[in-house]
């Protein structure tokens, strides 16, 4: 029995270094994002900018330093003119990016994460008493800055540029604030 110990003992101890760092958290994440999504650019949008609470999931060293993943969030909107109401868009998506980790200190690590993202949004909002629905897909290019606290805990901001594929091809900046686990 005290062999078995032993040779247990003598297997896991070289991992146990590695147990206690920032970096050997989890590669799958998992949390909730507020972000928001300023008006396109050259378009008056009778509507404010979105103001959005999600979900996403991302593996991280897929490949590497590969990272990919998904998101979902809900986004409301505040009307500007009197003949618009109630309006609000679902937006769901892949992402794909790289990490480029740097440990500060042993309980802290700062990542760094250009991505690149497509997502489809469904838009509804009310016109003059009547509902109408809206389905686009988005383009969007940008960067996760996370601080990795201790083995499991996350948190982030973000900033990218969004391409909407409208009839008419329009720009926007979205930004957002996220936490999360890793397991």
């Amino acid at each position: 029995m005290r062999s078995i110990a032993l040779i247990l003992f003598i297997g896991i101890f070289p991992l146990c270094p590695h147990i206690l760092v920032a970096e050997t958290g989890g590669d799958n994440w998992i949390g909730a994002n507020l972000s928001y999504v300023f008006q396109p650019v050259g378009f008056e949008d009778p509507y404010s900018g979105p103001l959005g609470i999600g979900v996403y999931y991302e593996r991280h060293r897929v490949f590497r330093g590969l990272s990919i993943g998904g998101q979902f969030t809900y986004y409301g909107f505040y009307p500007l003119r009197s003949d618009f109401g109630r309006s609000f868009m679902l937006v769901g998506g892949l992402k794909a990016g790289y990490e480029f980790s740097f440990p500060i200190e042993r309980r802290f690590t700062l990542c760094i994460s250009p991505y690149l993202s497509g997502r489809y949004y469904w838009r509804r909002f009310d016109y003059q008493g009547g509902f109408f629905s809206a389905v686009r897909p988005l383009l969007a290019a940008g960067a996760d800055l996370d601080l990795l606290i201790q083995r499991r805990s996350l948190l982030g901001v973000n900033l990218e540029v969004i391409l909407i594929l409208d009839e008419a091809l329009r720009v926007t900046i979205g930004q957002g604030q996220r936490i999360g686990v890793r397991f």
